[in-house]
């Protein structure tokens, strides 16, 4: 904590220097009236209405105006063009990773297994579904909130908050929308809007509809993937003083495969010729053979509420909220030229809800905010297996989460500018898995309690009316997923815990059409899980007791022998001579082994975003962030098949932390008269070197799990009529048709996914 400290001083140091006279310079452009300006967006980041730019959190906005002109409609393509996030495609589902705080955590039968390092919240609701950011429509704007934010919402995830906040039903007018997006790969997207005030100025409805389509891109063959999703919501002003706000979702999803890529795996995309090429057979991996195929309809039904009741001490708000996803769907797995199949029976339910209350807006002294959260999950899935030779499997994996915060934000006695703030919180979380029968058949469980407080110590201080300086240190935890590992001793890991220290500044210059955000981090992180692959190695000589036996021949590996005594035993690996007798230890190749490792990793960033109106008719975008992490502590503990050697990497950089990420974007508007505006853009985003998943044996990175640095382009051209009713947007992403490697993870068997290949589109948007 002290080096953090030092940082966080230095940087503060700096950060005074390099703008502490820069508000006498550019007084006399910030007064600059002229008609183009950047908007201001309202954000609800502190559970308040504020300027974004007056919020002191690094974040960036995204507002549904220009989320519908690109027709982005999930969080993947949403957060494609801020710079420090990547988004895994894993096979149970997406995994959002923010400044290099990723989920490393084993993928177990597709299921959300621990607590998200980046938490999705959707209306105020936080969503722990595969599925969450999905699919959707009708948003108002989407927050993405960089570090830790556990002073102030339900989840305490260390990376980061990504809000998706959706369009509120409107009381003084009706409306209507719809839109049509067509597109490669058979794509067809249809959205409809319908809002109408029963009661005018105090009862409104919004009905919201889509239904998607779009068949693989991998495999012509499989069925396509089929969305059709509504989303009803009632405001009620019941007085000036009291709002109700119910919303109920349904939906349902057809999976036709893993979209966007289950592939071969393949290491450098230079040598592939068709990367997007189905992995179809055990070629790909002769331990263990092909990954799950899966046909199967999922049905999501949930209800939320956003209640608020403003009284004379601040506004009171209450957000209950329900959901639960069933399927219902046939699986097969390859493994050693032999298929298994099996039905399956899936089921995942979320109950949440946060009460709290925040400082009334004539309340001058201080800003405030308290409240409590509480969160209950239960994952069931029941497997029911064709072979006899196989015994039925069911697992249950639960969470139990509670909270208790607040954060107060108060000006010094000296100066109104300089403003200090505390924040606290106090967890509960319990997690547990049970698993009876299935592969390696027995009954296992995980129960894990923990309990631990964190803290936010912060200032802002206005340099200028359009310049604030922020500084903080906050505290997070993580804690281990219900399916992590013990230690050769039998030791589970302890929570991941983060400690962060951040230093910002928000400027706007020359009268609000440059804008200019920067941001430096330190992140001190403890009792990180990790997980690693071996691939094609030789090992000699392991000899390192207990009473395993395996046999591995031709790089391909089954268990010969397991002791019942213990769950996860240290192994002896011998060779089987002609008769069946062990031999002393040899040689041999394995080609895919599961390993878990936990350490601590350091890590130094910056970031830096700017929006420039260069005139009436040009507009540039462009983010960058610098990242140097890593390990200082790290050792691989268990595998599946055999102990490593406890070997520390110190040094070497964890997972999903290039160096440098950019992103850019450059439009100009072509006004057509009285026919409308014409807007072609251009996209970019450039990543350096990392690695998704760890290969240590040899401390090579090059490997499955290694992505090369790349360029992504995108085009867009849209049209907008004059009367502002309609507008047609055509699009080209990916123009390039790279491969870009998503995740290459598994548990029983190693999957890789990559993105979207070059697709074409367009899309026709119309209001009344």
């Amino acid at each position: 904590m002290i080096k953090g400290l030092k940082v966080l001083l230095t940087l503060t140091i700096g950060f005074y220097f390099i703008f502490g006279d820069i508000p006498s310079v550019f007084a006399q452009e910030e007064s600059s009236t002229d008609e183009f300006t950047l908007e201001e967006i309202t954000v609800t980041a502190q559970k308040r209405e504020e300027n974004q730019q007056k919020v002191p959190i690094a974040m960036e906005v995204i507002t549904g105006e220009e989320l519908a002109s690109l027709g982005k409609d999930n969080v993947d393509e949403i957060l494609k063009d801020v710079a420090n996030v990547f988004i895994n495609t894993a096979a149970d589902g997406m995994r959002i990773s923010l400044r290099g705080i990723a989920d490393d955590s084993n993928a177990m039968d597709d299921q959300h297994v621990g607590g998200s390092t980046v938490a999705v919240n959707v209306d105020g609701s936080f969503n722990n579904m595969s599925n969450a950011g999905q699919n959707l429509f009708d948003i108002e704007r989407v927050e993405v909130l960089f570090g830790p934010q556990s002073t102030m919402y339900g989840s305490n995830s260390p990376g980061g908050i990504v809000n998706v906040v959706t369009a509120a039903p409107k009381t003084d007018r009706y409306s209507a929308s719809g839109t049509l997006e067509v597109g490669s790969y058979e794509l067809l997207n249809l959205q409809a809007v319908f809002n109408a005030p029963v009661i005018r100025d105090k009862v409104a409805l919004r009905l919201a509809a889509n239904t998607y389509k779009q068949g693989s891109y991998v495999d012509p063959d499989e069925d396509p993937n089929k969305t059709s999703s509504v989303r009803l919501r009632a405001l009620w002003d019941i007085y000036d003083k009291l709002t109700f706000t119910l919303t109920g979702n349904w939906q349902k999803r057809s999976n036709g495969g893993m979209m966007g890529g289950s592939v071969v795996p393949f290491v450098d995309q230079d040598n592939v010729d068709d990367p997007w090429t189905p992995d179809t057979s055990d070629e790909a991996d002769p331990i263990l053979g092909a990954p799950n195929k899966n046909r199967a309809d999922q049905i999501t039904k949930g209800a939320s509420a956003n209640i608020d009741w403003d009284i004379f001490l601040g506004t009171i708000s209450a957000v209950p909220s329900y959901s639960k996803s069933t399927s219902e769907g046939r699986q097969s797995r390859t493994q050693n030229e032999t298929t298994s199949y099996w039905n399956e029976e899936r089921s995942f339910t979320q109950k949440g809800g946060e009460l709290r209350m925040v400082n009334a807006e004539d309340f001058e002294l201080f800003q405030w905010i308290f409240g409590g959260t509480l969160y209950k999950s239960e994952q069931y899935m029941f497997k029911d297996y064709d072979a006899a030779t196989t015994t039925d499997e069911t697992r249950i994996t639960t969470q139990n989460k509670k909270a208790l915060y607040a954060n107060i934000t108060y000006p010094t006695w000296f100066s109104d500018s300089l403003r200090l703030t505390f924040g606290y919180r106090q967890s509960w979380d319990e997690n547990n898995s049970l698993k009876v029968g299935g592969f390696m058949a027995g009954t296992s469980g995980n129960p894990e309690s923990y309990s631990k407080p964190d803290f936010k110590y912060g200032f802002e201080y206005d340099l200028a009316e359009n310049l604030m300086l922020y500084g903080s240190y906050s505290s997070s935890y993580r804690s281990a997923d219900a399916m992590s590992m013990p230690d050769a001793s039998g030791n589970f890991p302890d929570p991941e815990e983060l400690d962060a220290y951040t230093l910002g500044a928000k400027s706007r210059w020359f009268g609000n059409k440059l804008q200019v955000n920067a941001s430096a981090y330190y992140y001190d992180y403890a009792n990180k899980l990790c997980t690693g692959f071996k691939e094609a190695l030789g090992v000699t000589e392991y000899d390192l007791g207990g009473d395993y036996m395996g046999v591995y021949e031709g790089g391909r590996g089954y268990q010969a022998q397991a002791t019942p005594d213990g769950l996860y035993p240290t192994p002896d690996i011998y060779d089987l001579d002609e008769d069946g007798d062990t031999t002393e230890p040899v040689a041999f190749d394995l080609h895919d082994a599961n390993s878990q490792g936990t350490g601590a990793f350091k890590s130094l960033g910056m970031d830096l975003q700017t929006s420039w109106i260069i005139t009436s008719k040009d507009r540039l975008n462009f983010s960058i962030a610098y990242l140097s992490a890593e390990w200082i502590d790290l050792h691989f503990h268990y595998q599946w098949y055999m102990y490593w050697p406890d070997e520390d990497y110190k040094g070497v950089t964890p997972t999903n932390s290039p160096k440098f990420s950019m992103t850019a974007s450059y439009e100009h508007n072509f006004m057509l008269g009285s026919y409308g505006t014409l807007t072609p853009r251009l996209d970019m985003q450039r990543k350096t070197s990392y690695s998704m998943v760890w290969n240590p044996a040899d401390k090579d990175p090059e490997g499955y799990g290694h992505q090369k640095p790349y360029y992504l382009w995108d085009a867009s051209a849209t049209f907008s009529h004059s009367a502002g009713k309609w507008s047609v947007n055509t699009y080209v992403k990916n123009i390039t048709n790279y491969a870009v490697k998503r995740s290459y993870m598994g548990m029983m068997s190693f999957t890789m996914m990559i993105g979207d290949p070059r697709i074409y589109g367009a899309t026709l948007s119309v209001k009344f």
